[in-house]
């Protein structure tokens, strides 16, 4: 039995890995701003929220791992350290192909819940956003992969979070602040095609990084988009979509300062430097949005 335990417990650990379960933050955070706006303001189902959050998960788990599928399946190179499970022969395409139908499966058993509970509106949501997610490493192609996910991960997550909570189609509210998620989501996109850029280059992959050219001007666009959010910020403080609470999320300024030097500074393949620049940009948006939700609860 524990010998079981222990095998489960590291397999477990594997497929976390594998499917870059270090990234799930990107989802929770956004999933946990628009459940608290919908138990506060609206009497959200506390229930449909938190099945909400599984489907959630199990989707961004299962569209990382199919990206890498795709990849490996094609022979698109990636840095070394991000194909160490495959190359090591720790497993396999065909198992790895299994494990993204696995994750799949779950989420197409919530959606069918949530179709008995709601009708049409949540199989078109189920398709729309299955539809991007297996097109996911197509788009990211063509240079569109971080606005998919932006998308997902912001309106489309928080339309579909409120309204399977509220029943309510339509919020203006939820859609301007799904707009900060949207832009903070692809920042810390971006950053990880910033650090891709010479592998991308070389493998001829489009991110919105590449199809700028060259490592300044996907640089710039990094701060462009930085600098945009905390504007949509300011102004839906102004118009009292937020509130005035909201403006500690310019506490977060010293972070964007150091990511940018960092990244500066950022010499292609250094696996360590990588990683930190990746957990400073998701601890940016993470923070970012914890005090962005102040703005909304307080």
């Amino acid at each position: 039995m524990i010998n079981f335990l222990k095998v489960t417990k590291e397999r477990f650990l594997f497929w976390f890995k594998a499917s870059r379960g270090y990234s799930l933050p990107i989802s929770i955070m956004p999933w946990f701003i628009v459940f608290s706006y919908a138990l506060k303001y609206n009497n959200g189902n506390l229930f449909y929220g938190i099945v909400a959050l599984v489907g959630i998960i199990f989707a961004h788990l299962g569209t990382n791992l199919f990206d890498d599928f795709i990849d490996f399946k094609d022979n698109i190179p990636k840095q070394k350290y991000k194909s160490t499970y495959i190359d090591n022969n720790e497993t396999n395409l065909k198992t790895i192909f299994k494990v993204v139908c696995f994750y799949f499966f779950i989420c197409l058993f919530i959606g069918l819940f949530f179709t008995i509970k709601f009708g049409i509106v949540i199989p078109l949501i189920v398709i729309f956003v299955g539809v991007l997610c297996l097109l996911y490493p197509k788009i990211n192609n063509y240079g569109f992969g971080e606005v998919v996910v932006g998308t997902i991960f912001g309106p489309i997550l928080f339309f579909s979070v409120n309204y399977i909570m509220t029943n309510q189609l339509f919020n203006l509210k939820i859609i301007a602040l799904s707009f900060l998620i949207f832009l903070f989501t692809i920042i810390i996109l971006d950053v990880h095609a910033y650090m891709d850029y010479d592998t991308d280059i070389i493998a001829n992959k489009r991110t919105l990084c590449t199809i700028l050219k060259s490592k300044n001007n996907a640089y710039f666009a990094i701060l462009i988009l930085i600098v945009a959010g905390y504007f949509l910020t300011s102004f839906l403080i102004l118009k009292g979509i937020i509130s005035y609470y909201g403006f500690f999320t310019l506490l977060t300024i010293p972070q964007v300062i150091k990511l940018l030097k960092s990244l500066k500074n950022y010499k292609n393949s250094d696996e360590n430097a990588f990683i930190n620049n990746f957990i400073m940009a998701r601890n940016l948006t993470l923070t970012y949005e914890i005090l962005l939700l102040c703005g909304i609860l307080l």
